[in-house]
């Protein structure tokens, strides 16, 4: 069962409006990415070895100035990344669990994409561990990744976020992504059908994460 307290489409606990009842919290940024309410100017995308310092403005009534979200692919896959969003005590927000830096790990080829980063895997999305807040970091020391909420502002959050470079390829059996057969299948039809004259064939055979392949997307961890 989804169950995200940040989330409209999980859990109503908004803000109780005589007349109307509860109003409902804003939905996660992941949706609203979805739903065009974000923009890409307004998405910040980590690459490969790329370490970069900016601000995310609440989702709830942003001033409109900064990013909103920020995506972070997982070993470059384009289905499999973070999102990274600031939210705050104001507007249909206002009755959230506290002002923090909210992660979400998504797949999108899940029936449930978006699932929250919850530090100590209890399943209580409400509890501290389940946000972020200034002074912390969070790890993924598997991926290569780390978000740090460096400072808090009356508009969002600044957050710092560093992904490692760009594995090279040196063979299937160096990469860990998916099972070494899958990956030999790959790069045998790429092999067998001319792939350095196809019109497009980033990253195949050059880069140590096949799932960043173009055309390639993978879902838990095949």
């Amino acid at each position: 069962i989804y169950d995200n307290v940040w989330d409209l489409m999980s859990d109503v606990g908004g803000v109780v409006e005589p007349g109307f009842g509860v109003l409902g919290q804003h939905t996660i940024a992941f949706h609203k990415d979805l739903l065009g309410w974000v923009g890409a100017g307004a998405t910040y995308v980590a690459g490969w070895g790329s370490n970069a310092t900016l601000w995310l403005e609440r989702l709830a009534q942003p001033p409109g100035l900064a990013h909103l979200l920020a995506r972070i692919p997982i070993q470059g896959a384009r289905t499999h990344y973070y999102t990274v969003e600031a939210r705050q005590l104001v507007g249909y927000d206002s009755a959230l669990p506290a002002s923090a830096v909210i992660l979400h790990e998504v797949d999108t080829l899940r029936n449930e994409p978006a699932r929250i980063v919850d530090a100590d895997a209890d399943g209580d999305t409400t509890d501290e561990e389940a946000r972020w807040l200034v002074g912390e970091t969070f790890v993924d020391a598997e991926n290569g990744i780390t978000v740090s909420v460096v400072a808090a502002s009356p508009d969002g959050f600044q957050v710092a976020i560093a992904v490692r470079p760009e594995p090279t390829f040196t063979g299937c059996a160096a990469q860990a992504q998916i099972p070494v057969a899958e990956c030999q299948a790959l790069a045998d039809l790429y092999l067998a059908t001319s792939g350095p004259s196809w019109a497009t064939a980033t990253g195949w055979l050059s880069s140590g994460a096949p799932c960043s392949w173009y055309g390639v997307s993978c879902s838990a961890g095949h």
